[in-house]
């Protein structure tokens, strides 16, 4: 074999193994079977938190949630980039602080914004907020209606 034709061997075979990769990053790329589609816990911690503290840094790059902080804590928008379809959001108080008094709002079109109610189990230790039927939430509001603006006893937060 000449020099020239094993040459053109190893192009061949570096730019078949490339269209191989390719080709599977593409695949998985398109067909996400590891994707919970927006099941994730937002935050988990045994004190109660700021909720400029609510959603780091990660959660935003993986998931496309950004958060806006308003009033020293005690309104947080969840906004997803990308509308997701939510059947549930359930937030969690499992410190020895009771609950405070939130409420729980979403937004199809960032215009018009409605109140989901919701039932306590358990004796107040997760709230879960249901979305009858499921919508495509743009954003999602927590509001502290407390009188200690900023400090929620919640120590985690799963939206599905």
């Amino acid at each position: 074999m000449s020099k020239k034709d094993k040459k053109w061997i190893v192009i061949s075979l570096a730019l078949i193994l490339f269209c191989i990769f390719m080709m599977i990053k593409i695949f998985f790329g398109l067909f996400d079977f590891t994707s919970n589609y927006g099941i994730e816990k937002i935050l988990t911690t045994k004190e109660p938190f700021d909720a400029a503290l609510l959603i780091d840094e990660d959660y935003m790059t993986n998931w496309g949630i950004l958060l806006d902080d308003h009033s020293q804590g005690d309104l947080v928008d969840i906004y997803f980039t990308d509308p997701k379809t939510v059947s549930e959001i359930t937030i969690y108080n499992n410190t020895d602080y009771p609950f405070v008094p939130i409420n729980i709002s979403y937004t199809t079109d960032y215009t018009n914004y409605t109140a989901i109610s919701y039932t306590t189990t358990d004796e107040n230790d997760h709230i879960t907020y249901a979305f009858i039927p499921a919508e495509d939430v743009k954003v999602i509001r927590i509001e502290n209606n407390s009188v200690a603006p900023g400090k929620w006893p919640i120590t985690e937060i799963v939206i599905r």
